[in-house]
Parts: C-alpha cells; structure tokens; sequence
C-alpha cells in the first residue's frame, strides 16, 4: 500500500545507518587501550627486526667462515689485511643500496604495474614513484644509509 494512499495508517520511514550509537562505551578508555595496542605492537615489531637483523649477521658470519675455510676469499679480505675495515664498509654500502633500490622498486608493484615497471628500468624514476606511492623514507632511509657506508669506507681507504 503506498504511503500516502490515503487508507490506514501512514508508516514512518527507516532511514539506514552506516554504524550503531553504542551509549556505554567510554571514549578515554577505548583510547588508551589503543595506545596500549600500539606500544605492544611497536615492541613486538622491533624485537622481530632485531632477531632478523642477528640472523642476517649469524649467516653473514657463517658465509664468510665457510669461504675463508674454503680458501675463496680475496687476499684483500683477509683477516689482518690493511684496510680491511674500509673495504668491507664499501662493500656492504653498495649491497644495501642496491638491496634498498630492488626492494622500492619491488614494493611499487604493489600501488601499480606501469609504475613498478617503468622504476625498475629507469633508476631516476624510482624517487619520482616512491613520493607518488608515500613509502618514499622507507625505502630512501636504507638507501640513505648505504650511501653513508661508501662515504665512510672511502674516506677511510684514502
């Protein structure tokens, strides 16, 4: 019967919500149980990243062990060579911008193809994308700090 027919009753619209009024909720206690989320969850993540910086380190030690017991190791990286330091700094410098550049252009296929693509071959492009995608100090931080490793390492080889 339509609304307004005339006969019966005239029925009262129910217009849809998007989400319920909860009157006993307490807004200072939901906050601070979120803050108490977040620091857990904080902890948590740089307890996981320091473990996986130490296994990253026990397998680069563990390589590094096996090739010298192998006797594949360059005679520059040697222990008790001079300027072992400098060059190990340099070395892992360029790994970690390297690393750094592969995994940007990697995290970019997540916000688009033609974006991804086109930063994995043209390195110049890489910054432009990742400001465009908001994850530019994720992936300009690490890179930040290989570049530093080879500023270091150079300066103390000269």
């Amino acid at each position: 019967m339509p609304l307004n027919s005339g006969v019966g009753v005239l029925m009262q619209r129910i217009e849809p919500t998007i989400s319920t009024l909860d009157l006993a909720s307490d807004p200072a206690a939901e906050a601070e149980a979120r803050a108490r989320s977040k620091r857990r969850r904080v902890r948590r993540e740089l307890i996981h990243l320091g473990m996986t910086l130490l296994i990253l380190a026990g397998f680069g030690a563990l390589c590094y062990g096996g090739a010298l017991y192998a006797g594949i190791v360059p005679d520059q990286f040697k222990p008790g060579t001079p300027g072992l330091l400098a060059r190990s700094l340099i070395v892992v410098g360029f790994a970690g911008l390297f690393g750094a550049q592969l995994a940007g252009s990697l995290a970019l296929f997540r916000y688009g193809f033609v974006r991804a693509m086109v930063s994995l071959l043209l390195p110049g492009y890489l910054m432009i994308a990742l400001v465009r995608s908001g994850i530019y100090w994720h992936v300009m931080g690490p890179w930040c700090a290989g570049l530093g490793l080879i500023i270091v390492g150079t300066v103390l080889l000269v």
